[in-house]
């Protein structure tokens, strides 16, 4: 028996090594990453039926190991079930339990909404402030499992999120005609959960389901500051929240209302609705910023079609809303995303494939998001020379 022990934590020590491995060497390509996926489900699944045969129980050193170091190879979101997955989507249930975000789960096989409030809970509490129910378990969330799986709890420091003087202040600025809210906020220090090699975080809550993460906190002397902005699709009177992240747990600083009286989108509650872009026109490579309503998809993409008037698209990606949860706001360079001949790589199957080019002339283009196959409103923007 002791023996099988033995054999059980040196194959799952090995496990956490690969996976570790992979972390800290992303310029692995994807084929790689994914086979070094395969194998330590492979090697879980081996000891899993090791202990079963042997009637043995993982030693109490790695007793958290399985619940801790989940490999999925599927994308997963709601209507996503065992049957087209392979038997993943009640791993992950049954994992949520044991990390303690999903305790009545019964793996059910059936990814619902129960299941996607539970996977929003993980994956807020490990950084991924832009997610939503929608959001779904993709190529992002898998790399921070295997970020939470190789690293142990000696490496966590906590800020101190105590003491001091906290001012949180919001007011509504009108641009290009729609209410922009803005929260600022100042105090003594920064607040926080870091790693050691990020700096420490705090989170503006704007009281309608939207949260944005201040990744960079100004000081000027001994005091620090940031600015967050955000649309808010309703009028009414919003709390906003001033709030930082310990172990995993919320803990609200201070907070402020703030009242708006103008809609800020159009349409029904989930579809996708473009309020403003600005600037309206610019030469090629203009950096711009649009505004709106339920701009992202899966995993918080948000993709901008550019449709010439003879019918030619360009997709861009929006990189800047990726900070946020309920992001009304993306920040996109208008340019191709790759060149002529280039090789390029698939988001999230990473298989190489070639530059399908199209060039950004001047023009007038139409300019829209199409999440979850929803296509938005439509806004004009102008390539000069």
């Amino acid at each position: 028996m002791e023996s099988v022990s033995l054999f059980v934590v040196g194959l799952l020590t090995a496990v956490l090594s690969l996976l570790g491995f992979v972390q800290q060497h992303p310029e692995l390509p994807q084929a790689s990453r994914d086979q070094a996926q395969q194998i330590a489900q492979q090697a879980i699944t081996q000891a899993t039926q090791t202990l079963e045969q042997t009637g043995s129980q993982t030693p109490a050193t790695n007793a958290n190991v399985t619940s801790e170091c989940l490999v999925l190879t599927h994308d997963l979101w709601i209507g996503k079930s065992d049957e087209d997955t392979g038997g993943e989507v009640s791993k992950l249930q049954l994992w949520l339990k044991a990390e303690g975000y999903f305790p009545d789960a019964q793996g059910t096989g059936y990814y619902g909404e129960k299941t996607a409030g539970a996977m929003v809970k993980w994956q807020k509490a490990h950084g991924m402030d832009f997610v939503t129910t929608k959001s779904g378990v993709g190529k992002m969330t898998r790399a921070k499992m295997q970020e939470a799986c190789s690293r142990t709890s000696s490496n966590i420091k906590i800020g101190n999120p105590y003491g001091g003087s906290y001012d949180l202040e919001a007011k509504i600025q009108y641009e290009a005609g729609i209410p922009i809210a803005v929260a600022e906020f100042h105090g003594g220090f920064n607040l926080g959960v870091y790693d050691g090699t990020s700096a420490p975080k705090e989170y503006v809550d704007f009281g309608d389901g939207a949260s944005i993460a201040a990744e960079k906190t100004v000081c000027p002397g001994s005091d620090c500051y940031f600015q967050a902005k955000h649309l808010y699709p309703k009028a009414g009177t919003y709390t906003i929240t001033l709030h930082t992240i310990e172990n995993a747990k919320r803990i609200n600083l201070t907070a402020t209302k703030i009242t708006v009286a103008k809609d800020g989108c159009e349409g029904t509650a989930d579809a996708p609705y473009i309020a403003a872009i600005l600037p309206i026109s610019g030469p090629r490579g203009t950096s711009v910023e649009i505004w709106g309503c339920n701009l992202s998809g899966f995993e918080g993409d948000t993709d901008f079609t550019f449709e010439s008037s003879y019918g030619q698209k360009v997709t861009i990606d929006g990189e800047a809303s990726y900070r946020q949860s309920g992001g009304t706001s993306a920040k996109i360079q208008v340019q191709e995303p790759c060149h002529q001949g280039e090789t390029v790589y698939g988001e999230y199957s990473g298989l190489p494939a070639q530059c399908v080019y199209t060039p950004i002339l001047p023009g007038t283009y139409q300019v829209y998001v199409t999440p979850w196959s929803k296509k938005s409103n439509v806004v004009n923007f102008t390539v000069t020379q």
